[in-house]
């Protein structure tokens, strides 16, 4: 409602506010984390090593025969 040209929110107005305020917040975050993930900046990457393997399938020899 206005009040001389000013704004006054009412009660139900000033409960929104915060949540309101704070979904804009959550919202800047997860685009920033957003575009970190496209630039490769964030994200994780986890790589599993068996040595075994590579003796087994004949990739070592193949790659360290000099």
């Amino acid at each position: 409602m206005r009040i001389n040209r000013r704004l006054v929110l009412s009660d139900a107005g000033r409960l929104f506010l915060d949540d309101a305020r704070a979904a804009l917040r959550h919202a800047d975050v997860a685009m920033a984390l957003a575009h970190e993930a496209a630039d490769g900046e964030a994200g994780e990457l986890r790589l599993g090593f068996v040595s075994a393997a590579l003796y087994s399938t004949g990739i070592c020899r193949d790659c360290c025969a000099g």
